[in-house]
């Protein structure tokens, strides 16, 4: 697999941080410090390096260690030589162990205490919902005398996911809105209707497990971009520059909001750079919105993505899943109303219509949706510290990248054992996913993602469960290579 971008030697200094230590040679903890990136996903595999002398430059070190460290990355299969190619980023199944998709689960008696960790969904918000439910009930009753079939979403729903879009400054009117059953839904029609298979989709590294899935289903190439998890601002200029530039990819799929699963926030200067890169390549960009509206942080939001889109070109997708409740399945695509007229015949093909009685119940939470959504991100606050207090006192040499927003905790381990722990967790009680989910090429073995959404008690307890897996891991972890998965 080919990323076709080709970091700057400015960029890839950013990527690797401060890999210079005191004791052992330049050129190893040069090649360490590359691998390392390889691993956390920042670096991706098919990457194309900087030539020696412009890396070396950059660092401020002899050509000689820059020479050493390719060399030294050569030999361990971390990097191919090609003419007229460079040095290109590189596996081998010395390195990772490809086994398909994901593996089986481990199976849980379901009689245990298991806490399962594997998704980032809360229970429904009753109260409201009840409520909810029954006026919606009242209301379908006027629709009895149609046909039933809005392929398009009820009319009074997509004016009002519009007035939303308008009200955080996005000009937006009904016909640029069409409902779907979720937003993974929106995902498959955007996809199907914006690309073609084999054509390139640049994507964030790490990612939408689900999205992934989807991209590769439909025979579609994705083309990972590293993000910097735990830096102000993770996405960095110069790479999405260069991706946009040189892959040639006809869409690119990102989260700016409370991104999944690092919890990052896009600010408005990168918006602005990743809209005009892609008018200038021709990408049209998919945004996932779907956890816009959860920011744990007092934080002023940046305008929505489609502020920045000049072209009208782009597509954003949103939910309820997130801020009411899975269940729920109430998603939209905004867009051009060209793009959405599209969308809506092809949706028409193999779902005639989604529920109506959902769309009602949608319809009836509009006018409640940011108290609802407060109530959600105030318990989501506490889980978020409580976690996080959790970890530092049992397991503190554990990085925590600190979410501002959104659902999920991105957690970096000491050791590359993340998929040997997630192998092995049930049997301590927990059920978790490893960062390897979260790439298209196995690295990021060295990260957990942990959801927000289980009572604080439940992940307080998780806690210890998930030491006990990851010391396990690291006990009978082989010394060579990176246990791994490819996803």
């Amino acid at each position: 697999m080919s990323s076709n971008v080709r970091p700057s030697a400015v960029v890839l200094g950013a990527l690797i941080g401060d890999w210079h230590s005191a004791s052992g040679p330049a050129y190893r903890q040069l090649a360490s410090a590359i691998r390392q990136a390889v691993l956390d996903g920042r670096l991706s595999i098919g990457a194309r390096l900087p030539a020696e002398r412009e890396l070396a430059a950059a660092l401020g070190v002899s050509r000689t260690t820059v020479a050493g460290a390719y060399s030294a990355l050569r030999d361990e299969g971390w990097l191919a030589s090609r003419r007229g190619s460079g040095s290109v980023i590189t596996v081998s199944s010395g390195n990772f162990y490809e086994n398909g998709l994901i593996p089986a689960r481990t199976p849980v008696d379901p009689d245990a205490d298991i806490i399962d960790l594997t998704t980032a969904g809360r229970y429904a918000p009753h109260d409201l919902l009840d409520d909810a439910v029954d006026r919606a009930v009242e209301r379908m009753r006027a629709l009895y005398r149609t046909d039933g079939y809005f392929p398009m979403g009820i009319g009074e729903l997509r004016e009002r996911i519009a007035d939303r879009y308008t009200a955080d400054g996005v000009d937006t009117s009904a016909d640029q809105i069409l409902v779907t059953n979720g937003a993974q839904h929106g995902f498959s029609l955007a996809f199907g209707d914006l690309s073609h298979a084999l054509d390139r989709v640049i994507i964030e590294s790490p990612t939408y497990p689900m999205a992934l899935d989807l991209i590769r289903y439909l025979g579609r190439v994705p083309a990972p971009v590293g993000l910097l998890p735990g830096h102000e601002q993770p996405w960095m200029h110069d790479l999405i520059q260069s991706a946009f530039r040189q892959s040639a990819a006809s869409t690119a799929f990102l989260i700016p909001d409370f991104q999944n699963p690092t919890g990052a926030l896009m600010d408005a200067a990168t918006r602005s750079v990743v809209m005009e890169a892609a008018d200038q390549a021709g990408t049209s960009v998919i945004v996932d919105e779907s956890f816009r509206l959860m920011a744990l942080d007092e934080l002023e939001m940046p305008p929505p993505m489609s502020y920045f889109d000049t072209s009208g070109s782009g597509v954003s997708i949103g939910s309820l899943s997130k801020p009411v409740w899975g269940a729920l399945r109430i998603g939209w695509v905004r867009a051009g109303p060209s793009v959405v007229a599209r969308l809506g015949v092809a949706r028409a093909l193999g779902d005639m219509s989604g529920s109506l009685l959902d769309q009602l119940i949608a319809l009836e939470l509009m006018d409640q949706l940011d108290t609802l959504v407060a109530d959600q991100v105030a318990r989501l606050r506490v889980s978020r510290d409580v976690l996080a207090g959790a970890i530092a006192d049992l397991a503190p040499d554990w990085d925590v990248i600190h979410p501002p927003g959104g659902a999920t905790m991105w957690v970096r381990l000491p050791q590359a054992v993340a998929t040997d722990a997630a192998r092995i967790a049930p049997r301590f009680g927990v059920v978790i996913v490893p960062g390897t989910r979260f790439g298209p090429d196995g690295t990021m073995d060295n990260y957990l993602r942990l959801p927000l959404t289980l009572e604080p008690d439940r992940l307080q307890a998780a806690v210890p469960r998930i030491l006990a897996a990851v010391e396990a891991a690291e006990a009978t972890s082989r010394p060579a290579g990176i246990d791994g998965w490819l996803t």
